[in-house]
């Protein structure tokens, strides 16, 4: 999310209660027989690819900022969710 575009209160606690009742309802049939998932976002729903675009960025910008400093990342690039990171390696002779 933009900081240039913050959303008010009432917008986030919605945006909040919407996203708890999308992770929490994940309910789905095989075989004739319905589960309930306990974890994770549905496969296949249309808010996972949103939620875990969401969450992504998130990483982009806060913890994978410090992996690439601290492993000497030279690359790094994502596509939705395939990413390639690219290492330098020194190799020193004597």
């Amino acid at each position: 999310m933009s900081f240039e575009n913050q959303l008010d209160e009432k917008n986030t606690n919605e945006l909040i209660r919407i996203k708890c009742t999308v992770l929490e309802q994940n309910y789905f049939t095989y075989q004739n027989q319905s589960y309930f998932q306990n974890t994770g976002i549905a496969m296949g729903a249309p808010s996972s690819a949103i939620l875990s675009e969401v969450y992504l960025q998130h990483l982009d910008h806060t913890e994978f900022i410090k992996i690439l400093m601290k492993n000497n990342i030279i690359g790094y690039f994502r596509y939705v969710d395939y990413i390639l990171m690219i290492h330098s390696f020194i190799q020193y002779s004597v």
